[in-house]
């Protein structure tokens, strides 16, 4: 490949490498501000939750005070109701003892009867049946009250645990999430070092084919002009050169085969298919080739030839008296798993004895227009097409 294409081929790569950066800086710059907002929302989160924390034990310690409070005034109204309650008793028992003293007095027996020893008897045991009373309602109201105390603090014990837990949870999500981000951002950053890397070694080779190419116009420039003779001399020899190169492809092309055959009898090799498809040849519709270092097929007399560079597709007639009409003939190549590549061959299109016809792709016609290669020198024993539709036939 000439100095030109090359350049050309830097050039792509360059731009396609420098869009590339671009884009993977656009994808880290938009993973950095999402991983920021992430950063605050979570800053935010749990400076919230630190608030519902805080609020939470306040309104605890508010309730827990309120509790206390409430049983305190419970305890002091039970007390003035059991208060109230002996008063009534004992005025009642004052009552009927003044009725008896009174019948006692006015009864016509007369008798001896201690009085203060009677209303102490009996407001001693008013006394212990208020007593008891007591004793009985106060272990029933402190029951009641560590058991609802006990509930109360259960309750919140588990609202306080489930708070926490939920917490954890969120807290292991967002931890997760930003570890993915953190590792996807890496990922990025390596990825952009890698296309840097490889944009700085484009970059230097680009510098060091463009020295290059400067020198060799140099020394074209410095070159003096060669005679006629000599110049005669040079194309004879080249075309020398290029009859031997022919020579040993058509070699080449018995090797290869004698290759492939040994090899799908060992079964050991995997072929890549190119189809060709004609429309005035019946029996040869589907052509298989190989794909060597030259890829060459036969049709009748018409040999196919595809070069390592793949700039050019080849027809050749190899009878050595008759024309060969390829007019309407479809040419279908696949390499690999890229899409398949069409051509129809125009009407017109005669090939003489001998004679060679090559299709040119686009960027293989180009390249001809500034090599300098033996083999790309025009004669006359080739015509010349141009698809300007397919870049290149192979890579």
């Amino acid at each position: 490949m000439n100095a030109n294409t090359a350049i050309q081929l830097i050039q792509i790569r360059k731009q396609s490498s420098d869009e590339q950066r671009l884009k993977l800086e656009q994808e880290l710059d938009q993973s950095s501000s999402v991983l920021l907002n992430l950063r605050t929302s979570y800053a935010e989160l749990r400076q919230e939750i630190e608030n519902l924390r805080s609020a939470h034990e306040d309104t605890f310690k508010q309730y827990l005070t309120v509790s206390q409070n409430w049983s305190s005034s419970k305890k002091q109204t039970n007390k003035l109701k059991l208060n109230i309650q002996s008063f009534k008793k004992q005025l009642v028992l004052y009552k009927n003892l003044r009725s008896h003293a009174t019948n006692e007095v006015d009864s016509s027996s007369i008798k001896t009867f201690d009085v203060e020893g009677f209303v102490a008897l009996g407001q001693k045991k008013i006394v212990q049946k208020i007593r008891n009373d007591f004793e009985h309602l106060y272990a029933q109201i402190y029951r009641e009250m560590t058991a609802n105390h006990e509930k109360e603090v259960q309750e919140l014990q588990v609202e306080v645990e489930q708070a926490v837990h939920y917490q954890q949870i969120e807290y292991n999500e967002r931890v997760m999430i930003q570890q993915k981000l953190e590792s996807e951002i890496k990922i990025a950053q390596e990825r952009l070092a890698h296309e840097k890397e490889v944009q700085i070694n484009l970059e230097a080779t680009y510098s060091e084919l463009e020295s290059e190419f400067k020198s060799i116009q140099v020394q074209k420039n410095e070159q003096p002009e060669v005679p006629l003779k000599e110049r005669q001399s040079l194309q004879e020899s080249i075309r020398t050169m290029v009859n031997n190169i022919k020579e040993m492809r058509q070699r080449q092309i018995v090797l290869e085969r004698e290759l492939i055959i040994y090899r799908h009898l060992l079964g050991k090799y995997e072929i890549k298919e190119q189809k060709v498809i004609t429309h005035s040849s019946p029996p040869a519709q589907n052509v298989t080739t190989p794909a060597l270092v030259t890829e060459t097929e036969r049709q009748g007399s018409i040999g196919i030839e595809c070069p390592v560079d793949d700039i050019y597709i080849c027809f050749t007639n190899h009878s050595q008296s008759k024309d060969a009409d390829i007019s309407g003939w479809m040419l279908k190549r696949r390499v690999d798993s890229k899409p398949e590549l069409q051509y129809t061959l125009p009407d017109g299109i005669q090939l003489h004895p001998g004679n060679e016809l090559r299709i040119y792709s686009k960027l293989g016609a180009d390249a001809t227009q500034s090599s300098s290669n033996p083999d790309y020198v025009s004669s006359s024993l080739y015509q010349k097409l141009v698809s300007n539709d397919v870049a290149s036939w192979g890579t």
